[in-house]
């Protein structure tokens, strides 16, 4: 993952107005690079590592999640725009599974690539 205090900036003004004109293409493989393994700093406690294998394995699926072993479950970030509806059934969720895990909610930041952590 890359870390950043800025979001990033997937092209500038003069790549768009030659890929409108035809003159040029989108850099994909850059742009993926920026959307997927680009992260805020608020996030950098994580040290998350992504795996990108594009279209997945089904690729008539919407998402794919892969399980994990219950002793590797440490914490629960929650969405700033979470649903109540959403909260509660990750929390049973978690509850049923997983035992004492830390529950935590992301707060907006405005104005800022970033979020603050907070306990929920």
């Amino acid at each position: 993952m890359n870390y950043v205090d800025q979001m990033p900036v997937l092209t500038d003004n003069e790549e768009l107005s030659d890929v409108l004109a035809g003159r040029a293409n989108f850099d994909a493989g850059r742009v993926i690079e920026r959307l997927v393994y680009t992260k805020s700093n608020a996030f950098a406690y994580e040290q998350e590592q992504r795996i990108y294998s594009g279209d997945g394995r089904n690729e008539q699926s919407d998402f794919e999640d892969l399980g994990f072993h219950q002793d590797e479950l440490e914490s629960v970030t929650l969405g700033p725009r979470i649903q109540p509806e959403d909260e509660a059934a990750i929390r049973g969720y978690v509850a049923a599974g997983y035992g004492e895990v830390a529950i935590q909610r992301a707060v907006l930041e405005p104005g800022r690539f970033g979020m603050a952590i907070v306990p929920a």
